[in-house]
C-alpha cells in the first residue's frame, strides 16, 4: 500500500530536484486500515516535504514497531520552530515564514485519520534540518 502510493508521488518529488527514497519492506504484516484514507495522510505528509524542502531528500519508510507498522515521511527541509511543535496537528496552525498554500488543515485532519484508525502520529523537527512525521497503524488480526 505504501510503496504504490508513494510511487504515484515521486514525479512530483523529483520535478523539484529532491531525491526520492522509499524503504518499506514487501514483507510488512497487514494493518486494519482504510486504505484511501491512508493514502490521503501519506500523500499529504509528502506534499508537506516537498513543500518545505528546497533541497536534498524526501524519504519515506515503514517497518513494524511491535503490534504496529509505523510509517515514516522525512525531509531535509527547513524544518519547524520548537514553538510550534506542541501545535503543529492543530487545525489553521501555520508557521509564519514558512511556504505557503494550504490553509492549515491537513496535519490536523491527518491526525484525526490515524487515530480514528488506533493509531498515533507525532513529529521530529529541528529548524533548518528538516523534519520527521511518523505514524503508526495497528495490525490486522
Amino acid at each position: 500500500m505504501i510503496v504504490a502510493q508513494t510511487e504515484e508521488l515521486r514525479p512530483q518529488v523529483e520535478t523539484k530536484g529532491l531525491s526520492f527514497q522509499v524503504d518499506a519492506p514487501v514483507d510488512l504484516p497487514g494493518v486494519m486500515a482504510d486504505r484511501s484514507q491512508i493514502e490521503r495522510v501519506v500523500t499529504n505528509l509528502v506534499i508537506n516535504a516537498i513543500r518545505y524542502t528546497k533541497e536534498g531528500q524526501i524519504r519515506v519508510g515503514a517497518e513494524l514497531r511491535g503490534h504496529y507498522v509505523a510509517v515514516s515521511v522525512s525531509d531535509t527541509g527547513t524544518g519547524i520552530p520548537q514553538e510550534y511543535l506542541p501545535h503543529i496537528f492543530d487545525k489553521f496552525v501555520q508557521v509564519p515564514g514558512a511556504a505557503t498554500g494550504g490553509a492549515g488543515l491537513g496535519l490536523a485532519i491527518s491526525r484525526l485519520i490515524v487515530e480514528a484508525h488506533g493509531g498515533q502520529i507525532s513529529v521530529q523537527s529541528e529548524l533548518g534540518h528538516g523534519s520527521t512525521f511518523t505514524f503508526t497503524l495497528p495490525l490486522a488480526s
